[in-house]
């Protein structure tokens, strides 16, 4: 298994991913929230694809485990 480290701004990292959560989310009549704090740096070095299938993963248990309200995604 091998690691590929890239400089990622989260904004496009988080586009698709809220993008399919929000859809899961209304289609079980919940919403979706995502908060960016201020002080959340604007890019990382990081494993891309690893991340996108980590937070997939959460954001896709959030959604089905929550019956009403909302699922909220926050970065910090």
């Amino acid at each position: 298994m091998s690691v590929d480290l890239t400089p990622s701004p989260l904004v496009s990292l988080l586009q698709p991913l809220t993008a399919y959560a929000e859809a899961a989310a209304r289609t079980r009549g919940l919403l979706f929230r995502t908060r960016i704090q201020p002080d959340c740096p604007q890019a990382l070095t990081l494993d891309v694809e690893a991340l996108h299938d980590a937070l997939l993963e959460l954001l896709d248990n959030a959604v089905r485990s929550t019956r009403t309200g909302v699922v909220r995604l926050t970065l910090a």
